[in-house]
């Protein structure tokens, strides 16, 4: 378990906003934009649901966000929304925090619930998307694992170790390596939730980094518990801040190299 001090805390969420969240072409990770979506998705997804405001959110997915792009085949709005407001009521109370080896199973089933929202040309399931809708679904406990950031540069680095197959298959009572896309994504989830219960002040942090992000005029009650997203803010962030110690300073000849 992998523990983050208060000080190494605060730095981490200031290097992401620093390097994803400043400014509305920042790499499309607006905060105010994104806080405002959280809303949406909590009208949406609350019983007994709202298919307006779902087909707010299902749209920016499918445009700002990208989620579609070089898909063979994807839900619809009504097919999304009507299968997502059938999955497990329970998993959706859930926090990275507070799982327990019992819920494993019903995690996994809620994961292959949604294989199929987006099916690559490739025909494997789209990790991007099943974790953006999830997420969504449940920012508590659904951590976004996009490609380009989360999977290919975070998640690659030697000190994050994501624990192996057979564990998570003992937990679900399954074989998740059958299906290698959704047990990796599982393995994040696990990884996830370890952090999350050795670093609980990452929430406070979360929402002082939120608070600091140009632009955000309020920060809801809500958004303290959503740890998917501070484990996201923050692992991105551990990557993009030099250790404790470093001191990183300009050249001090580049900008007249670069003249």
């Amino acid at each position: 378990m992998i523990i983050i001090s208060n000080e190494a805390t605060e730095e981490a969420f200031d290097a992401y906003l620093r390097e994803y969240a400043v400014g509305q072409d920042s790499r499309g990770w607006f905060v105010p934009g994104q806080i405002g979506l959280y809303g949406i998705g909590e009208k949406a997804f609350t019983l007994p649901g709202s298919y307006e405001d779902f087909t707010k959110l299902y749209n920016q997915l499918k445009g700002g966000w990208q989620v579609f792009r070089n898909a063979h085949s994807r839900w619809s709005d009504e097919e999304a929304f009507a299968r997502l407001m059938a999955l497990d009521r329970r998993v959706r109370s859930l926090s990275l925090s507070t799982i327990k080896d019992g819920d494993w199973p019903d995690i996994w089933k809620t994961v292959v619930a949604v294989r199929d929202i987006k099916c690559n040309k490739s025909r494997t399931p789209s990790l991007v998307a099943i974790s953006k809708f999830l997420h969504f679904w449940n920012p508590r406990l659904f951590v976004i694992f996009d490609s380009e950031v989360m999977e290919y540069y975070v998640f690659r680095h030697q000190w994050i170790e994501l624990p192996p197959d057979r564990k998570l298959s003992d937990l679900c009572g399954t074989d998740v390596s059958a299906d290698p896309r959704l047990a990796k994504y599982m393995c994040v989830l696990r990884y996830a939730s370890e952090f999350a219960r050795g670093n609980a002040h990452m929430r406070a942090g979360l929402v002082a980094a939120a608070r600091r992000a140009p632009g955000v005029a309020a920060v809801p009650a809500e958004f303290e518990a959503y740890e998917a997203v501070a484990f996201e803010w923050l692992i991105i962030g551990l990557v993009e801040s030099p250790p404790s110690g470093v001191d990183i300073r300009p050249d001090p000849g580049a900008s007249q190299a670069s003249g």
